[in-house]
């Protein structure tokens, strides 16, 4: 039993993954094959009151679920989890057809609609049939 239980788990951990990660930001262009999925993460801290968002992305491109956001690791001595600390927003995108252009992410707070924002991510994305 303990040995299909480590070939199972040595299968697992040695298939790749078919999925792209790439940390914010980046001049890279990201090459996709039709079906793959990218995941885009980018700091930010919404206790701020500021979050990413998709500003626009190419036909060809799709946003799968809602961005995740993911709080860095700080605790107090006391073992407490601090407030205020910032972390990352992690976007997963699947190239849906062949495609080119970019995925453009914005930094806003979203009650002010008039105000650009003060950040903003661009992504070179090429999707091509496999």
């Amino acid at each position: 039993m303990r040995l299909a239980l480590a070939f199972l788990a040595a299968v697992v951990l040695a298939a790749p993954s078919d999925a792209v990660r790439i940390n914010l930001p980046t001049d890279r262009t990201i090459d996709l094959f039709v079906g793959q999925k990218v995941e885009l993460t980018i700091a930010g801290n919404p206790t701020t009151g500021y979050k990413w968002s998709v500003a626009s992305m190419p036909e060809g491109i799709t946003e799968v679920g809602e961005a995740v956001y993911i709080q860095d690791p700080a605790d107090s001595p006391g073992g407490r989890r601090l407030v205020g600390v910032g972390g990352r927003f992690i976007f997963t995108f699947v190239g849906s057809k062949a495609t080119e252009g970019s995925i453009k992410l914005v930094y806003t707070r979203p009650w002010e609609k008039d105000t650009p924002p003060i950040q903003t991510a661009d992504v070179k994305v090429r999707v091509t049939a496999r």
